[in-house]
Parts: C-alpha cells; structure tokens; sequence
C-alpha cells in the first residue's frame, strides 16, 4: 500500500498485520517544519508495482482511515459515497 510520508501515523501497524506492506513516498516536510510541500502526484504514480493497492485512477482499491472523523457517525458512510472502496 503506497502511503504518503506525512500520513504515517502510531496505527500503521494496524495495516501491516492485515497483512498489508507500507510503502513510503514523497517527504514529510509538514513535521520537520521545512516547508509546506505536499506529496505529488508523479511521486504516487512512480511507485506503482504489480502488488499496489490504492488508487482508483490505476484500478486499485483505496483505503480511508477515518477514525478519527467520528463523531459524526454519517462520516462512516461519507467517505464511501466520495470513492473510497473502504
């Protein structure tokens, strides 16, 4: 699963015992106080392989951590309505 740098987090490891592989991409300036870049999409698509997930624009099924989003409980069902597969 390609996640961006500056969207790791202490419950990555919820993921990889779900059998999924992280992989990095793009730089987490946003935490290092360095500047305000945001992953691109070039690098996301640089990193693309045979065993990726999320990604509807390659096929791929896209994962939404939206946990912290609750309350509302509408929020459970929102992110699904806008695309995401789960």
């Amino acid at each position: 699963m390609i996640i961006s740098r500056a969207h790791r987090n202490g419950y990555d490891h919820s993921i990889r015992v779900a059998g999924a592989k992280l992989v990095d991409v793009g730089m987490n300036e946003q935490v290092a106080a360095a500047g305000v870049r945001r992953t691109e999409v070039c690098e996301y698509e640089a990193t693309i392989t045979d065993s990726t997930i999320g990604t509807h624009d390659h096929g791929l099924p896209v994962l939404v951590n939206a946990a912290a989003q609750l309350p509302p409980i509408f929020n459970l069902q929102r992110f699904i309505e806008m695309g995401a597969d789960s």
